[in-house]
């Protein structure tokens, strides 16, 4: 079940790229993996999309013409 975004966070601040979805502490990108420069085992079972880590998705993602969720240190 997905957990939902709080109403004083803004989803598009929570991860702005329009390939992310949000999950947990993951991402679900339904991006090509080969753009990403993910894993090949982070695919999920149906190979329609892969599982990455927000820290991933903001510092190492190739894919360099969408925008990038900004990770706070407190």
């Amino acid at each position: 079940m997905e957990n939902p975004v709080p109403a004083s966070t803004p989803k598009n601040d929570n991860c702005p790229c329009p390939f992310g979805k949000p999950y947990n502490r993951i991402i679900i990108c339904s991006a090509p993996i080969e753009e990403t420069g993910a894993d090949e085992e982070w695919y999920t079972q149906d190979r329609s999309a892969h599982l990455v880590t927000r820290q991933f998705c903001a510092f190492h993602c190739r894919k360099a013409d969408v925008p990038k969720p900004v990770i706070r240190k407190f």
